[in-house]
């Protein structure tokens, strides 16, 4: 079920506060179609699941299905498709 409602999602970008130095770290916007199982399924499984997967909802936010994950959590939104800047 997670794998596949995440998949629905072809771009994502995270709404975290990040300080003008963070910014200038980050890649640039992504200029092609993100492959979701390729590019961002591998970091939500590696970084996200423990705590926000699998019955578990850290910080009000989970991402068992794509309402949830728009919903976002305590802080607001996690995600918007299309919007990789």
């Amino acid at each position: 079920m997670f794998a596949a409602a995440l998949l629905a999602f072809s771009e994502v970008v995270t709404f975290a506060k990040i300080t003008p130095e963070q910014a200038k770290k980050l890649p640039a916007p992504a200029n092609h179609k993100i492959d979701f199982a390729k590019e961002i399924k591998p970091i939500f499984e590696a970084s996200c699941i423990k705590c926000h997967g699998r019955g578990r909802t850290k910080g009000d936010l989970s991402i068992e299905n794509r309402e949830t994950v728009l919903k976002g959590g305590e802080t607001g939104p996690a995600i918007a498709p299309g919007r990789s800047e």
